[in-house]
Parts: structure tokens; C-alpha cells; sequence
């Protein structure tokens, strides 16, 4: 969620920028505001999330996020989110690891297991796509609306919570 561009005050002193939102860089590109990361379960609701500054480092609140699955259960995600620890913990809890692997040093190409893994995990990481779209297309991710992050936070909430209702409502019909 993008915070708006700061400018100088009437006198020229201060600085109209949000203060508790922090920069990121993103293929090049720098953004001022925050990130929250979310999981969903198989129909696409969103089951836990965070929210937290632009800086912070998306594999941050994996393992809180990660941990709400239940023994045997199964975790999706983006190779950020790839390591040595946590897939052991998950493994130890019963819990399948279908987070994304990259090559290794030294590793022209994927292994074949390795492509037929992510493109098994690719149809199921594909449920968490869409409450993003949905926030996006309503104007809710575009810009954050307040300054501070525990409103910010207070909005994303509240449209996590309608975004759920959506789409707990469109599946039951």
C-alpha cells in the first residue's frame, strides 16, 4: 500500500510524509508506505494476515502466518519465503512444504522434480492472488487513505473483513 508523496509544509520547514511509513524498492522502483502480507485457506478466504511497514522483509511474518496451519496441513508460497528452518519445522509438524525452491549455486537449470513441484504448487498458490486483485480494483491497496499506521492497519482490516463476507456470500449462491 502506497503512502502519498510527501511535500514540504506552507513555511518550508516540515515535511508533509508519513512518518510511520517506511521506503521499498521494488524491480527498481522505490515506494513509501506498507506491505501486508496474508494467507488464505483453499476457497480463497483470507484466514490470517499482518500488516507492517514497506521495509520490512516479506518472509518476516511467514512462521506467524505459517503456523495457524493445522498438523498436516499444507503451505504454499513464493521462494522468498524458502528456508532451511522453516521447511524443517513444517516437515516436523506434518505439514506439506509446497513453498517454491530456487536453483543453487552453481545450478544452470531446475531439476525436473523441481519444475513438476512448482507447477503443482503454482495451481494452489494461485487462491491467494485474488483477495489482492479485489483489493486493488476497490482502491483499497492503491493509496492508504490515513496517516499513521494503526489506521492504515484499521482500514486493511476492515477490508479484509468485507472482502471475506464478498466472498463467502458469492460462494454460497
Amino acid at each position: 500500500m502506497e503512502a502519498p508523496r510527501c511535500g514540504t509544509t506552507d513555511d518550508g520547514l516540515g515535511s508533509t510524509r508519513q512518518k510511520a511509513a517506511t521506503f521499498t524498492k521494488k524491480h527498481g522502483r522505490t515506494y513509501h508506505g506498507y506491505k501486508a502480507p496474508i494467507a488464505t485457506d483453499g476457497n480463497g478466504l483470507i484466514t490470517d494476515y499482518r500488516f507492517d511497514t514497506a521495509a520490512a522483509h516479506d518472509s518476516r511474518h511467514a512462521d506467524d502466518l505459517m503456523a495457524k496451519e493445522p498438523d498436516g496441513g499444507s503451505v504454499f508460497a513464493d521462494s522468498a519465503y524458502l528456508d532451511a528452518k522453516r521447511q524443517a519445522a513444517m516437515e516436523k509438524r506434518g505439514a506439506f512444504c509446497g513453498i517454491i525452491q530456487r536453483r543453487v549455486r552453481g545450478q544452470a537449470d531446475l531439476t525436473r522434480q523441481q519444475k513438476e513441484h512448482h507447477q503443482w504448487c503454482s495451481r494452489c498458490r494461485a487462491f491467494v492472488e485474488p483477495p489482492f486483485a479485489w483489493m486493488k480494483r476497490s482502491g483499497s491497496l492503491l493509496r492508504t487513505r490515513y496517516r499513521g499506521r494503526a489506521r492504515n492497519a484499521l482500514d486493511f482490516v476492515l477490508t479484509v473483513i468485507t472482502y471475506n463476507f464478498r466472498r463467502t456470500f458469492s460462494r454460497s449462491a
